[in-house]
């Protein structure tokens, strides 16, 4: 199981991921390509990669353990809880979900675009199974997204974040 880890110190996921892997823990941090203005006399067009959503960090493992894990960490990280309903439950992902995820988002590179739950709604019963390309096997929902012009393909992990790519037909 994935569970989401959050952090006290703002825009860190970086370093967290970097100090989890080394550790040989299994996490993922999803990226989006960002363009800024260089500092000094000449200004130039920086493309770089940068965490995709604030604050938010997959970490697998299974609960009981992470949960000490976590408490002796330096980088003072803690599980989040679901901020989209009153459960006191911790933000968890399937190991299913989470591979979809992580193909999709790693593979889409700068076409993909991140939305919150409330932004998309999905419909039971829309789920596809891609079949070819480089999103051959990965399941997700095929539907049009407003602002966009072709259709996409959205993969979610419920109740915390949704991704799209274009599709090609």
């Amino acid at each position: 199981m994935w569970y989401v880890i959050g952090s006290l110190s703002r825009q860190n996921e970086l370093k967290i991921r970097d100090a989890l892997r080394a550790e040989g823990r299994e996490c993922f941090v999803p990226l989006r390509y960002e363009i800024s203005q260089s500092r000094g006399k000449v200004k130039r067009r920086i493309r770089r990669l940068v965490p995709a959503v604030a604050g938010l960090v997959f970490l697998k493992g299974e609960l009981e353990e992470l949960k000490e894990f976590l408490y002796y960490r330096k980088e003072r990280v803690f599980l989040r809880k679901s901020t989209y309903s009153n459960r006191e439950e911790y933000l968890k992902v399937s190991d299913h979900d989470m591979e979809n995820f992580i193909a999709v988002t790693e593979k889409a590179g700068e076409h993909i675009t991140y939305f919150a739950p409330s932004e998309i709604q999905l419909r039971p019963g829309d789920r596809i199974r891609v079949n070819g390309g480089m999103f051959d096997g990965r399941e997700g929902v095929i539907m049009r997204v407003k602002g966009k012009r072709r259709q996409q393909v959205v993969v979610s992990i419920p109740g915390i974040r949704i991704a799209s790519v274009e599709m090609e037909p």
